[in-house]
C-alpha cells in the first residue's frame, strides 16, 4: 500500500503537499514507547510517501478571534497533535496570516503585506497553493477536515450563505508588532449550516479528482488542489448551494431568495 501511495503522490504536480492529518487513521505504528516516538514515526511515514516534495501542515490557531493576537513563533496549532509536532520539530517557516496559518518544512516565498487580511482571497496562502498546482493529502483525516472548501467558496464568486465579519488585532513576528484587520466569512449565528461532505467526496472520487487508499483503519486520500477547486467551482456555477447539506438548504435558499442578495452581518448579529 505504501509503495502504491508513493508512486501516486509523487506523480502529482506541484512542489508542496498540504497534509491534513489524523494519526489514528494513518499507517499503523508498532515500534514506539512514547507519544513523541509515535508522532515521529507518523511524520516519517508522511515524509516517506511524499518523497522530495515539501510538506505543509495547517497549524491553525483561533485565539486571534478572542484576544486579537497572533504570535507566529509561539501560537500552538489547534488542529491536531501531528500538526503541532510538525510545527515544533520540522517546520522552518510559518505563514503570517492570523487564524488560518500554515507551517512548512521549507522556506516559502509567501508573505502578507496588506493591513486587511482575507484568508481566502487571491492573496491568501490557499491561493498560493492553488496557483502552484499543489497537492492535498488527507493522511488519516476525513474529507470534512479540509478548509480548502472555504477558499473555493470565495473563489467561485457565488458565496451567499456566509457573511463577512472583521476582527482587529496584531501579529507578533520577531518581537515586532503589525496591526491588522482580519476579514472572516462566518456562518450565520444560531443556525445550522454544514456541508454535504459525503456527496462532495463521492463526486470527487467518481470523477477521478480524488484518489483513495483504504486498508483497515488506514485512510489516505490525495487530490490536486487546482483540479479539486475547478471541479467544485463548476458545480457551484450550476448550483450555488451545491456544497450545502439538505438541512442547510431548507432555510438558506428561501432566505437568500427572499433577500435577493447574500447574507450580511446585520441579518444575524
Amino acid at each position: 500500500m505504501i509503495k502504491k501511495i508513493k508512486v501516486t503522490l509523487r506523480g502529482f504536480n506541484g512542489e508542496n503537499v498540504l497534509v491534513h492529518s489524523d494519526v489514528f487513521h494513518g499507517f499503523k505504528s508498532t515500534n514506539f514507547k512514547s507519544r513523541k516516538e509515535l508522532l515521529k514515526e507518523q511524520i516519517n511515514f508522511v515524509e516517506e510517501i511524499s518523497g522530495e516534495k515539501n510538506l505543509v501542515f495547517p497549524t491553525f490557531n483561533y485565539d486571534f478571534l478572542k484576544n486579537g493576537t497572533y504570535s507566529i513563533d509561539n501560537d500552538k496549532s489547534h488542529v491536531g497533535v501531528l500538526s503541532e509536532y510538525f510545527r515544533l520539530q520540522k517546520s522552518v517557516f510559518r505563514t503570517n496570516e492570523p487564524v488560518f496559518n500554515f507551517s512548512s518544512s521549507k522556506k516559502l516565498n509567501f508573505k502578507r503585506i496588506d493591513s486587511l487580511i482575507d484568508p481566502f482571497d487571491k492573496y491568501s496562502f490557499f491561493n498560493y497553493l492553488y496557483d502552484n498546482n499543489d497537492t492535498i493529502l488527507h493522511y488519516g483525516s476525513p474529507f470534512s477536515s479540509t478548509t480548502f472548501l472555504h477558499y473555493i467558496e470565495r473563489k467561485s464568486g457565488f458565496l451567499s450563505y456566509r457573511y463577512d465579519k472583521i476582527f482587529e488585532g496584531k501579529i507578533i513576528e520577531n518581537n515586532e508588532l503589525t496591526h491588522v484587520k482580519f476579514l472572516y466569512h462566518v456562518r450565520p449565528i444560531n443556525e445550522h449550516l454544514d456541508y454535504d461532505y459525503i456527496k462532495i467526496e463521492n463526486d470527487l472520487t467518481s470523477n477521478g479528482i480524488m484518489i483513495k487508499f483504504l486498508d483497515g483503519r488506514t485512510s489516505i486520500m490525495i487530490s490536486n488542489l487546482k483540479d479539486m477547486s475547478d471541479f467544485i467551482i463548476d458545480k457551484i456555477k450550476i448550483d450555488p448551494f451545491y456544497l450545502l447539506d439538505n438541512e442547510s438548504k431548507k432555510w438558506v435558499m428561501p432566505k437568500v431568495n427572499k433577500l435577493g442578495r447574500g447574507f450580511l452581518l446585520a441579518d444575524f448579529e
